[in-house]
């Protein structure tokens, strides 16, 4: 999977981003794997972002435009909703060496006679290292029509600003 955007920041707190990935869906079954389906993905996005005391929390807004490499390839439209609660433990902010709880909802809604795509629902315990490092050990459940599957996630993000310094 490779993805790769290009945001201009509204204000602190709202951006605006636009991006592409290149997403190969693999399939395991009966103890074989292989390449289920490429996919190439385009997406325009809304985020905004606001705290109440302590608790930060996270809004964004997606619609993508998707080519699944199958025969023949498909097109599809696709909203995204996701809503993240972020709650720090060991400070009273979300500063660097900070110990703190997540949890995030996303919807994947097609623009199709069947909207349903997926939910999925996560939480997580997290460390804030520097201001620009995180760390996360979280429980994923992914809903998909075909049924729920959980998953033990672990992380780490590294926000790296391009900007030349002024």
């Amino acid at each position: 999977m490779m993805r790769f955007d290009v945001s201009q920041n509204i204000d602190n707190n709202a951006m605006l981003s636009s991006g592409y990935g290149f997403i190969s869906n693999h399939q395991t079954a009966r103890g074989k794997s292989g390449v289920n389906f490429i996919e190439h993905r385009i997406w325009e996005q809304f985020y905004i972002r606001h705290e109440l005391r302590n608790i930060r929390m996270e809004h964004r807004y997606r619609l993508e435009q998707r080519w699944l490499k199958r025969k023949p390839t498909l097109y599809l439209d696709r909203i995204r909703y996701f809503y993240r609660v972020t709650i720090p433990i060991s400070n009273k902010q979300l500063l660097p060496n900070t110990l703190f709880l997540s949890f995030y909802n996303e919807v994947f809604l097609n623009i199709t006679d069947n909207p349903f795509d997926r939910n999925r629902l996560y939480g997580a315990t997290g460390y804030q290292f520097t201001k620009d490092i995180a760390g996360h050990a979280g429980y994923l459940l992914q809903t998909t029509s075909t049924g729920t599957k959980p998953y033990l996630q672990l992380a780490i993000f590294w926000n790296v600003d391009l900007r030349p310094e002024n």
